[in-house]
């Protein structure tokens, strides 16, 4: 049965874009996030340390703010849609699991 479900959503186009348009943004968020690590571990000496540092948490703020309107931007999505209160829960209940463990992931460093 859920993969009629997915057939009904496959068809739709607006739907599938908007679903590819969400991960090609994640996959932006976490580029930028992957130069920002990359620029911390590669820091110069002297002066040089200092730029280098504020590149990076620069890069930070910036992945972090991307991947934020990202996030809302698709719960405005979820939130005006015409599905059931219990599928727009399942929907975030899922969503929020999967950020989770990906923070996890990051945290205990299997992530670099």
């Amino acid at each position: 049965m859920a993969f009629h479900l997915l057939d009904k959503y496959a068809r739709n186009d607006g739907i599938v874009k908007a679903i590819f348009d969400h991960v090609r943004n994640i996959g932006i968020c976490a580029f930028v996030f992957a130069a920002a690590a990359w620029k911390e571990m590669h820091i110069g000496s002297g002066w040089i340390a200092l730029w280098d540092h504020a590149a990076a948490a620069v890069l930070g703020f910036v992945g972090f703010a991307l991947l934020w309107m990202n996030h809302e931007n698709l719960f405005h999505k979820v939130r005006n849609s015409d599905n059931s209160k219990w599928l727009k829960f399942v929907f975030a209940l899922i969503y929020t699991i999967m950020l989770l463990e990906l923070l996890k992931y990051v945290r205990d460093g299997k992530g670099t």
